[in-house]
């Protein structure tokens, strides 16, 4: 019988170390049958209801986290260039379920965050996660893109990642949901959320490929905050896009930082011009 009880055992500690492998969740979360639609994991920043065959609960599960590191050295930067550690107000587009929304909640650098995600069941996501965390009261959830018209635009999403859902077409592997999403300018969503464009301090932009027209409805919206973070994506814009939103973001804006494996460094126009692919930017 102890033969047996040590098997077992062995058996369940080879069973953990699979599960913890990026092949191991990919099992768990693909096998995972229908009834089963979502999971609640247990991460470093709180505790998350997700898909249960996401991609984003893979890496949820595998690592604990959802570019934490990232994220504090961002939260540690607008601490010392805005000089306050406490009463901002954040602008978040692509809330996806709130890994990072709960993250600035609990920084307690906020009295208030408002949020965009326009895609519904991530939406309901993101609302059930803000209560299960704590943070409702201090974040305000809207279901809805951006974009300088008003109108419904498709959605397009990347296999089982809801997090690389997009309002464009790119040249990928992602196709067309058949959902249409709403989106508004930047003006009437300050107006939905009741706020006023000169009190926002930080806007952070992940939006798959929109961020060049959702940065201009801000401009046309009068919102200027002290610290803009984007996810600058040249590999989903094409050359021409890239060019004219690269001359956007030099006329707009003096000094750009990147964020890259949990660091935050100093760097030049001239480098941001050479990103091929992506690059987390934090423009001032």
């Amino acid at each position: 019988m102890r033969e047996w009880g040590w098997f077992f055992q062995q058996r369940i500690k080879l069973a953990k170390a699979l599960l913890r492998s990026n092949f191991g969740t990919k099992l768990l979360t693909r096998a995972m049958p229908p009834n089963i639609p979502y999971m609640a994991v247990e991460c470093l920043d709180g505790t998350f209801v997700t898909p249960s065959t996401d991609a984003v609960t893979r890496r949820l599960i595998r690592t604990g986290e959802w570019f934490h590191d990232e994220t504090e050295k961002a939260l540690d930067f607008i601490r010392a260039e805005t000089g306050k550690n406490s009463d901002l107000v954040a602008i978040e587009i692509g809330g996806h379920i709130g890994t990072q929304t709960v993250q600035f909640a609990k920084s307690g650098l906020f009295r208030r965050i408002i949020t965009a995600e326009p895609l519904p069941e991530i939406h309901r996501l993101l609302r059930a996660n803000l209560e299960l965390n704590g943070v409702a009261e201090i974040v305000t959830p809207l279901m809805v893109g951006i974009d300088q018209q008003p109108g419904n635009l498709k959605l397009y999403t990347e296999g089982l990642n809801s997090a690389k859902g997009s309002l464009i077409t790119v040249a990928d592997n992602r196709h067309d949901t058949g959902l249409r999403i709403p989106v508004v300018p930047m003006s009437e969503f300050l107006s939905m959320a009741d706020q006023d464009p000169s009190g926002v301090d930080l806007l952070w932009i992940d939006a798959e490929g929109m961020e060049f027209e959702i940065m201009k409805s801000c401009k046309d919206a009068g919102l200027s905050p002290e610290i803009t973070i984007i996810e600058y994506s040249p590999m989903l814009y094409g050359p021409d896009k890239t060019a004219e939103f690269f001359e956007f973001l030099k006329s707009e804006f003096t000094t750009v930082r990147q964020l890259e494996r949990g660091e935050l460094r100093s760097t030049d126009w001239e480098a941001v011009e050479k990103v091929e692919k992506q690059a987390d930017l934090i423009l001032t």
